[in-house]
């Protein structure tokens, strides 16, 4: 694919969150089970700080009271709404950067822009990501329609030329087969390669 002109976009090495979140419903000081709709969206072994205090997420599950994820030991202290759970620094920058230059090596080709999971990235992502990568986006910030639909797509989130580059998230989820022949249609009225 490389050889034909696709470019290969960082899309992190295991598709953890990469923004910080907030507790909806607080944890007490003793529990191991922290439940919130994010709860799938921070992974098995996933290293995490819930307030300042490291754990590691062990499993998920769900119950009567929701979906979440149980960490490796008691919480040390009491938790209240609000409270930021966040990757650790060592392990956002391992879900950032794994991999990518045995990748690169492999491919010999160049990783130069970033995809985020989920469509989310917090200040803390994108400042690392800015020393790397030309540009970060999610879902390139755009609906089929060419309307802006988030408020936060990223850093230089759509830097190409080709107004029919099919933007990477919503190529397989998002496009239905009429939409999909009409972008080819079109690229192909304006000289467009198919």
């Amino acid at each position: 694919m490389v050889n034909d002109g696709f470019e290969i976009v960082n899309h992190g090495l295991s598709h953890n969150r990469l923004e910080a979140v907030s507790l909806q419903k607080s944890a007490k000081k003793g529990t191991n089970k922290i439940y919130g709709w994010f709860a799938h969206t921070f992974l098995d072994n996933a290293e995490i700080l819930i307030g300042d205090e490291e754990y590691k997420i062990i499993s998920h599950s769900s119950d009567s009271d929701g979906q979440y994820f149980t960490v490796d030991k008691p919480l040390k202290k009491d938790c209240s709404v609000g409270t930021k759970i966040r990757l650790t620094g060592n392990f956002l920058e391992n879900e950032l950067f794994g991999k990518v230059e045995e990748i690169e090596n492999k491919l010999n080709t160049k990783i130069n822009h970033f995809t985020y999971p989920y469509t989310v990235s917090d200040e803390r992502t994108r400042s690392l990501l800015k020393n790397r990568y030309f540009s970060s986006r999610a879902y390139n910030g755009w609906q089929f329609d060419n309307s802006k639909n988030l408020t936060n797509p990223g850093f230089n989130y759509f830097p190409f030329n080709n107004k029919f580059t099919l933007n990477s998230a919503s190529f397989d989820t998002n496009y239905t087969n009429r939409e999909v022949e009409e972008i080819l249609k079109i690229g192909s009225m304006e000289g467009g390669v198919i």
